[in-house]
């Protein structure tokens, strides 16, 4: 499920469907889409819709939306995108296939998808194109449940690098520089280049005596966390 290191080779074997880090792939959203829709199930089987682009100067006109829905709209700049088939190949057979929109170009701005079941609308995914780096955006997964505060415990701690409207910036690949103050040590390369506009690293930790302070630094951009005794965030 996760990309792993080998052990007896210096390169990651890359064939999961989260990174190294437990960070999604697109192919990730891919696999959601096969599951029947339940809106009072867990997040993972409710009704989605997920692009699979960052719609940048980089990305390809064709592109490809992932749902559970009955159906789905693609709207650049609030105007609909007609023009759509379902991916072939290995696809053909499957309940949900892969919807393939195609543009004329690459024109910047927002890209919104809207999942339908029975007519009406259930989802929705925006993707814009991303500005110029403003900031770190600091993020802890506590992948659901937070530390005991009795036992020593291991957070991924990812730093988002993202412009003045909170986008993610898939193409920033410069190190970051983690900083810990207080009762937790950082484990892993730092500074660390990011990998689409993320760069991760563990905080070992078991209790919090008053605050923990977490920063990442990258050139001008700065973040900044405080978690509170209970690992609740304060600031």
């Amino acid at each position: 499920m996760f990309d792993y290191n080998r052990g007896y080779s210096d390169d990651i074997e890359s064939s999961g469907v989260m990174d190294i880090f437990r960070l999604p792939k697109f192919v990730y959203y891919f696999y959601r889409s096969q599951r029947e829709p339940n809106i009072n199930e867990l997040e993972f089987y409710r009704p989605f819709v997920f692009i699979a682009s960052f719609w940048n100067k980089n990305s390809k006109r064709f592109i490809k939306v992932f749902s559970n829905c009955d159906s789905v709209k693609l709207k650049l700049n609030n105007k609909e995108i007609k023009k759509f088939h379902f991916e072939e190949g290995f696809s053909e057979n499957l309940e949900h296939p892969p919807y393939i929109f195609e543009l004329e170009k690459f024109v910047p701005g927002r890209l919104e998808a809207i999942g339908y079941i029975n007519g009406s609308e259930v989802a929705k995914h925006l993707v814009v194109t991303p500005g110029h780096p403003q900031f770190i955006d600091i993020v802890i997964d506590f992948s659901g449940r937070k530390p005991d505060g009795r036992n020593k415990d291991i957070l991924f701690i990812h730093a988002v690098v993202k412009d003045r409207n909170g986008m993610a910036l898939p193409d920033y690949s410069k190190p970051v520089r983690f900083e810990v103050i207080g009762s937790g040590q950082l484990i892993g390369k730092n500074p660390i280049n990011a990998e689409a506009g993320i760069a991760t690293i563990l905080l070992e930790v078991t209790t919090i005596e008053g605050n923990l302070t977490l920063r990442a630094e990258s050139g001008k951009l700065k973040g900044e966390i405080i978690l509170g005794e209970n690992f609740g965030i304060v600031k």
